[in-house]
């Protein structure tokens, strides 16, 4: 759902979603701290009193200013994580006189750690009080468990006992604070509006209103006074849909929604006429969903006030309007001012050096320059760390504690205070609770790693919210999605509040053989700061989530998130935590995170390692030209280089076998994309496997908003269905080869076929491998995306670094026809349809005969090393150094002077690759590039060690003139090799490491003329 959506929108898209995501709101039960609890000091006192809910109160006199009865406390891991909650006191009072003035008693919530209010203190007057009566009185809201600070809720003395004699507290009560629901059942329906089935509904109903001549107010939904506050502002959402005559082409009014004050005969929220021009209409989703009015409201409690729906006469392109809900939400829940001091995470454990929440980040406003000192001390107020000493400071600043002790030791679990002084006056404190941390555990094989997903992108939020209706809609989704030759869905937004909906879900999906990965109830974790805080909380609330899903043989992973936000290293922290303990609770089903572009792969994959890198690289930007997939979004960033990087992530290290899979593009959005033809769509799929790509899915199934999916708003097939089943089962054939194959250094350029109006000179053309054949392979895809075009292939032999006996059309199964020489192989004018692509079997020469070096039998010095996990390599190791300064032969292979034929001529190459040493440069505007390395790379030569001279001329290659973390053949020389002599062949690592960070040897090998 949350595919590539306008910048300017978002925020209010992000909004309306999670009012349909968001379990259901009902009335939560209170958390009832009783007097036992309390701490009381001067004349307070627990006393019996059988109209306490519990038998016994505090009770004090009312002669002073004290603080007496208190309830304190640090640790809230009782209420439910990140949630508010309004916190009341249970009091009564004695009235010394029948009509007391002045102030009755006093509360607050103190922060005791920081010495600052959380929430201030307010008195209640003693006319507002009715004489020895129990009644709630509300202190405010705010978020208890927003850190580990020890936290006073007190109730206080006003020095008032002429007027009030006596102060009782029977309880301090924390009520979540949920918004104020009204159900479709409690509207006031007139001018035949009628309640309707609604599958899309929590309840499963909504009230329909038909559009038309005439504003009547046909839908209305009371609002209880009891529910509201006075003088509070109230933000009003309503939940909704609208049905259109043509679901993507309706145009104007659809429909009009006021609050109205029936008492006062005014409107508190003046009526609003929505459009097609509005965001909220402009999105257009086959479910119900949330808009927020424009304005907060601030309402009489005594008033009879309505939220009111008004009909347009628009029907001929919107026919009625669907209202499932109305929902009342403060404006501002918690009342709390934020802290000038703050630690994240402020529960941590050092203890098991995990990575999870080892360290704190302390977080400080200071008003004025300050010569400041941070220390951190234990309960017993002992110091045990110095962050900083006398270090003069302003403004915002930031500290990192990592749970040790001044002599590097873990401290023990305990309740830390860091302290901010100016000499020996505490400025801020704060509290950090050391803690054993949950314990996790990578899973012990990538299940991603050999699955060969074809599927399709499916929005979860249009699934029905009960069982039955849910499993109507998935079977016959399902069955259409299978016809198409698919085996996967990702289902994004998927939060049905009844477990069941799951399982009807996924047993239509077994029963159609396809398999799921979720989008389930993850926005729920990943913005809940409580939960970010606290890892064992969140790996409650994550076993939670999962356990409805975890068993059933229909899934296939999870899907944590959707084009994570760059530049938040706090989401990369929570997405890799939570992806962590997702792996640890559910070993057996892979968790991903769909990366949108160069900045989120940059950010997220380094730190989440995902089993399977996803991407959802789109080429078809609105207001280019066909088959024009460059520039997307920066100067410098193409589909094809774009692509690469994508892949570099996993490449970057040699032992990680993540496979990349893409999300192909499908849609147009208006302003941003363009709608793909099929050729378009045909042309970013080839070059997808071209740059290695093991997993295809399509964006996609439905349609909604403004994108046109593979089946329209009422299931029926589109164009786009017949497209993309033609290429799954194209996909389905090339399926071993692509499976068999690894992206190597092009070995092969093109002429012809170039295409995107002149953005393309070309057709494109990778080089491909199969280690377990030795066959080599090309992907070619032809840029012109309008018309047919011949495309002549050059092959260069010394790059290629085998000899052929044969070229092959692998999906055609067709012979192709080539010539050779002695330097290149050539293919001439092979014809390719508008956008076609080919993959090219070039069959390794039977009758070629071959002396091979493993870098298990190198000899390595000065640091190289060997035998170094690569699972692209062809033994799946290679040897590999570490540029330095100087350029020395320490990766050698001696070879075996009886596997050679006598007195015969053999190539001598080298598989080689190197890391670059900047792979992304980003400028002052965060735009990125790939800028080539500059100088050397390596030297290479054969050498006679019996006679210390080179058997070949020493060759040097340009850093420039190899790809990134592909391997490229280099041909070292020709020559007989010695039966008498000791020769070997070295690789030496330029002294370069400014640009190139490191060089890969796979193998050395001979190939006999």
């Amino acid at each position: 759902m949350s595919k590539r959506l306008l910048p300017v929108l978002l925020a209010s898209f992000f909004f309306a979603l999670l009012l349909v995501l968001w379990p259901a709101s009902s009335e939560a039960a209170d958390t009832d701290i009783q007097n036992g609890s309390f701490v009381l000091f001067g004349d307070a006192a627990s006393v019996s009193d059988t109209g306490a809910s519990d038998g016994s109160a505090a009770h004090m006199g009312n002669s002073g200013l004290g603080w007496n009865i208190q309830y304190r406390n640090w640790d809230f891991g009782s209420l439910k994580p990140g949630a508010s909650y309004e916190v009341y006191a249970r009091v009564k009072v004695h009235h010394a006189v029948a009509a007391p003035t002045g102030g009755a008693f006093s509360l607050a919530v103190y922060d005791m750690t920081n010495a600052r209010y959380v929430l201030a203190e307010r008195t209640i007057a003693a006319a507002a009080t009715t004489n020895d009566v129990w009644a709630d009185y509300k202190i405010g809201t705010f978020k208890p468990d927003n850190g580990v600070n020890l936290l006073s809720f007190y109730v206080a003395q006003t020095n008032n006992a002429a007027q009030v004699s006596d102060i009782y507290v029977d309880k301090f009560i924390f009520r979540e604070y949920v918004p104020y629901t009204i159900e479709d059942n409690s509207f006031l329906l007139a001018g035949g509006a009628a309640l309707v089935h609604e599958p899309t509904a929590a309840d499963g109903s909504a009230a329909r209103m038909a559009n038309g001549p005439g504003s009547g107010w046909n839908i209305q939904a009371p609002i209880n006074g009891a529910r509201i506050e006075a003088g509070v502002p109230y933000d009003v959402s309503v939940v909704v849909n609208t049905e259109r005559s043509n679901f993507l082409r309706a145009t104007g009014d659809a429909f009009g929604v006021g609050v109205y004050d029936a008492t006062a005969g005014a409107f508190v929220s003046p009526p609003k006429v929505y459009t097609t021009a509005d965001d909220a209409i402009k999105f257009r989703y086959a479910f119900v969903w949330g808009i927020t009015l424009p304005a907060s409201i601030t309402l009489n409690p005594a008033h009879d006030n309505r939220v009111v729906f008004y009909q347009v006469d628009n029907a001929v392109q919107y026919q009625a309007l669907r209202v499932d809900k109305v929902i009342l939400t403060k404006h501002t829940v918690d009342d709390g001012a934020a802290p000038l001091i703050s630690a994240y995470p402020y529960k941590i454990s050092p203890g098991n050096a995990d990575g999870l929440n080892d360290t704190t980040e302390i977080n400080y406003q200071l008003t004025g320059t300050q010569t400041v000192t941070v220390t951190v001390s234990n309960s017993s107020h002992s110091v045990v760390r110095t962050l900083l000493s006398g270090v003069s400071q302003s403004g915002s600043n930031k500290l990192t504690w990592d749970g040790k002790n001044a002599g590097g030791g873990v401290v023990p679990n305990d309740l830390y205070t860091v302290e901010v002084k100016s000499g020996s006056t505490v400025l801020l404190s704060q509290n950090v609770l050391v803690q054993n941390g949950v314990s996790v555990t990578a899973p012990a094989v990538n299940t991603a790693k050999d699955y060969f997903p074809k599927g399709v992108w499916f929005e979860g939020a249009a699934i029905p919210k009960n069982p039955t209706d849910a499993a109507a809609y998935a079977e016959a989704a399902f069955e259409k999605i299978r016809d198409a030759g698919m085996n996967t869905v990702i289902i994004a937004n998927f939060n049905p509040d009844n477990p069941a909906v799951f399982a009807a879900v996924l047993d239509e999906a077994a029963a159609c053989n396809l398999k799921l990965i979720i989008h389930a109830y993850v926005f729920r974790t990943v913005y809940n700061d409580a939960l970010n805080n606290d890892e064992s909380a969140m790996y409650q609330a994550i076993t939670a989530n999962l356990a409805p899903l975890k068993s059933h043989s229909a899934l296939f992973g999870y899907l944590l998130y959707d084009e994570p936000p760059h530049n938040n290293p706090r989401l990369v922290d929570t997405l890799t935590d939570m992806k962590r303990m997702m792996e640890t609770i559910d070993p057996a089903h892979p968790v991903m995170v769909d990366l949108s572009g160069v900045h989120s792969a940059e950010e997220y994959y380094h730190s989440t390692q995902t089993q399977m890198l996803t991407s959802d690289p789109y080429g078809a930007l609105a207001g280019r030209n066909a088959g024009d997939f460059t520039n997307l979004g920066y100067p410098n960033v193409h589909y094809e280089n774009l692509l690469d990087l994508l892949t570099l992530q996993v490449r970057r290290t040699p032992a990680n076998a993540a496979p990349f899979w893409t999300i192909l593009q499908a849609f147009g959005q208006e302003g941003w994309y363009r709608e793909p033809t099929e050729p378009e769509i045909r042309a970013m799929t080839y070059e997808a496997i071209g740059r290695g790509s093991k997993g295809f899915y399509y964006f996609m199934y439905q349609t909604e908003i403004d994108w046109e999916g593979m089946v329209d708003a009422q299931g029926v097939p589109t164009v786009k269905y017949g497209w993309i089943s033609q290429l799954l089962s194209e996909i389905e054939t090339l399926k071993p080869t692509i499976l068999g194959m690894r992206k190597i250094a092009n070995a092969a350029t093109a002429s012809g076929g170039g295409g995107g109006s002149g953005a393309y000179a070309n057709a494109d053309v990778t080089t491909h491998e199969n280690s377990a054949t030795g066959d080599k392979y090309l992907v070619v895809v032809n840029h012109n995306v309008a018309s047919s075009a011949p495309v002549t292939i050059t092959i260069d032999r010394s790059k290629l670094g085998i000899d052929i006996s044969g070229i092959t059309d692998v999906y055609a199964n067709a012979a192709v026809t080539y010539t050779a020489s002695a330097g290149s192989y050539t293919i001439s004018g092979l014809s390719f349809a508008p956008g076609e692509g080919k993959v090219l079997k070039l069959t390794k020469s039977a009758a070629m005969q071959t002396v091979s070096g493993q870098d298990g039998a190198f000899t390595v010095f000065g640091g190289a090393q060997k035998n170094q996990a690569d699972v692209s390599a062809s033994d799946s190791s290679s040897a590999f150094q570490t540029t330095g300064t100087t350029a020395d032969w320490n990766m050698q292979w001696y070879w075996n002077k009886t596997s050679f034929v006598p007195g015969a001529t053999y190539d001598l190459y080298a598989v080689v690759k190197i890391k670059y040493k900047h792979d992304v440069v980003y400028d002052a505007n965060q735009y990125p590039s790939f800028p080539l390395p500059t100088g050397d790379a390596f030297m290479a030569a054969a050498f006679d060690g019996t006679t210390n001279t080179y058997v070949t001329a020493p060759i040097t290659v340009a850093a420039g003139s190899m790809e990134n973390m592909f391997w490229h053949t280099v041909k070292i020389g020709t020559f007989v090799p010695s039966q008498t002599h000791t020769e070997y062949v070295y690789v030496a690592p330029a002294a370069n490491a400014s640009q190139v960070q490191a060089v890969y040897v796979d193998r050395f090998y001979f190939v006999k003329h």
